[in-house]
C-alpha cells in the first residue's frame, strides 16, 4: 500500500481527498499547514507527496523547494493559479505534475497512479541484459581473462587498457565495454 502525505489547509478537500485515498487503496497522512512536512518525511516513509500552494505558515513553494534539496519521491501540485507561467515556474523548481482546483477526483487518482508507476519503472535495475550474443547478468561477477600485451586504444601510453574486472557500475555509467569484447569477456568464478 502505497503512502500519500496529503498537505492542504482546506479541511473539506483535504477530507473529501483523504477518504476518496483511503477508499481506493492508499494510506493517507494529512497536514493542514507547511511547517511539519519535513518532519513527517523524516518520520515516516512517503511515496508521493500532494502539496497545495497557498498554505498557511509557509507557503507550497517553500515547501517544495525545501522537499527537493532531500527526496526525489514524486510530488503532484494541488492548487487554485491557474496561469500558464506559475504551472511553469513549479514544475521547472521540482514538481512532477500540477492539477488546478477545482478537480475531477478521478483525475487525481489517474495522475497519483501515473507517477507511483514511473517510479516503480525507475527504480527496477534490471538483473540480466541482453544485446545480440552479449549477455549481462547483475548476480554474476565477469572478469577478463589475463593477457599481456597493450590495447590498441592505449598503445604509446604504458597502459594495457585492461581491467580485471567489469562493473554493473562501468556498464551502467555507460562506459564503453567494446575493450572488454574484444579482449573477450570470461565468467569469473
Amino acid at each position: 500500500m502505497s503512502h500519500i502525505l496529503l498537505v492542504e489547509d482546506d479541511p473539506e478537500i483535504n477530507r473529501l481527498l483523504t477518504d476518496f485515498l483511503t477508499e481506493n487503496g492508499y494510506q493517507v497522512t494529512s497536514l493542514f499547514n507547511g511547517l511539519h512536512v519535513q518532519d513527517c518525511l523524516a518520520r515516516e516513509t512517503i511515496d508521493l507527496v500532494l502539496l497545495d500552494i497557498m498554505l498557511p505558515y509557509r507557503n507550497g513553494d517553500r515547501v517544495l523547494a525545501d522537499i527537493r534539496r532531500q527526496y526525489t519521491l514524486p510530488i503532484i501540485i494541488i492548487s487554485a493559479r491557474e496561469t500558464t507561467q506559475n504551472k511553469i515556474d513549479l514544475l521547472r523548481l521540482g514538481a512532477d505534475d500540477y492539477i488546478t482546483k477545482p478537480f475531477d477526483m478521478e483525475e487525481v487518482l489517474a495522475r497519483i497512479e501515473s507517477c507511483l508507476r514511473r517510479i516503480q519503472f525507475q527504480s527496477a535495475v534490471p538483473k540480466r541484459l541482453q544485446y545480440k550474443n552479449l549477455i549481462f547478468d547483475g548476480e554474476k561477477k565477469y572478469g577478463l581473462p589475463e593477457r599481456t600485451g597493450t590495447a590498441p586504444d592505449c598503445e604509446g601510453t604504458g597502459h594495457t587498457g585492461i581491467t580485471n574486472e567489469i562493473s554493473r557500475q562501468n556498464i551502467f555509467q555507460g562506459q564503453s565495454i567494446s575493450k572488454y569484447l574484444e579482449y573477450g569477456v570470461s565468467e569469473r568464478r
